[in-house]
């Protein structure tokens, strides 16, 4: 670079000319105003909201953006999700996510709301959001969701038999809270404790639920209400007599 050097012989023209040396310095940007603003991390909070087999629904997790360094350009951060279930979309309430020249270091948050579909399986999935700046390099953070289980509760009924040597039940249970999944069919069932004969006798539920050819039982929280109202009655003994034509027998004895 080269310089220039001007030499003012009247002491008042050289005041005037350091003066306007000194602005002109000042007027140069540092080092520090040229410094980017850039994108520091991004992570993704907990779930808020419940989401369960069975049932549409959505839920919502706080995505936090945070930027490092100074400078006079603002940074711009567009956001994107990877990652998650078939069926599940996503969508973040602020995208891109923006800061202002100089007001880094700081952090601003998206809310990403996931809404699930009422086919979905229950289970925890991780997903990744990822952060990329206009300039820099990109950063990501890891969320988890969580589809629960459907809850519903089985209660048994009372029945009585005679002794038969078996736990089964002709009586079916019933469903007294909660509901299947549309398309879900379930198979109720009954047992007692013990096959011996009394009276008091626990009965439990139980439950075989299908959709189409696939067993979703596991997709259920079963909540199985006994009854003690089983009864196994004694058998009535038969007494079966065959008659059957006697063969004599003759024994004979010599007396001398």
């Amino acid at each position: 670079m080269s310089k220039l050097f001007c030499v003012f012989k009247d002491r008042s023209i050289r005041s005037f000319a350091a003066l306007i040396a000194i602005m002109l310095i000042a007027a140069i940007p540092t080092q520090a105003a040229f410094a980017a603003q850039t994108l520091g991390s991004v992570g993704v909070g907990g779930q808020t909201g419940t989401l369960t087999y069975g049932t549409s629904g959505s839920a919502t997790f706080t995505v936090t953006v945070n930027c490092t360094g100074t400078g006079n350009a603002a940074l711009s951060v567009t956001l994107s999700i990877s990652g998650l279930p078939t069926g599940v979309s996503s969508g973040f309430g602020t995208n891109p996510v923006t800061f202002a020249k100089n007001t880094c270091p700081t952090s601003h948050t998206s809310t990403l709301t996931l809404t699930s579909s009422s086919t979905n399986t229950p289970g925890s999935s991780s997903f990744t959001v990822t952060g990329t700046p206009n300039t820099g390099t990109a950063q990501s953070g890891t969320g988890s969701l969580l589809i629960g289980t459907r809850p519903i509760t089985l209660t048994a009924q009372a029945n009585t038999k005679a002794y038969d040597g078996l736990t089964s039940a002709a009586a079916v249970p019933t469903l007294t809270s909660g509901s299947l999944a549309t398309g879900d069919v379930g198979t109720y069932s009954e047992t007692y404790d013990n096959a011996s004969a009394g009276t008091g006798k626990t009965l439990t539920p139980a439950a075989v639920i299908m959709k189409g050819t696939t067993n979703v039982t596991t997709y259920y929280n079963l909540t199985g209400i006994v009854s003690t109202l089983g009864v196994i009655s004694k058998a009535t003994p038969t007494l079966s007599i065959t008659n059957s034509p006697a063969t004599p027998t003759f024994r004979c004895t010599r007396w001398n």
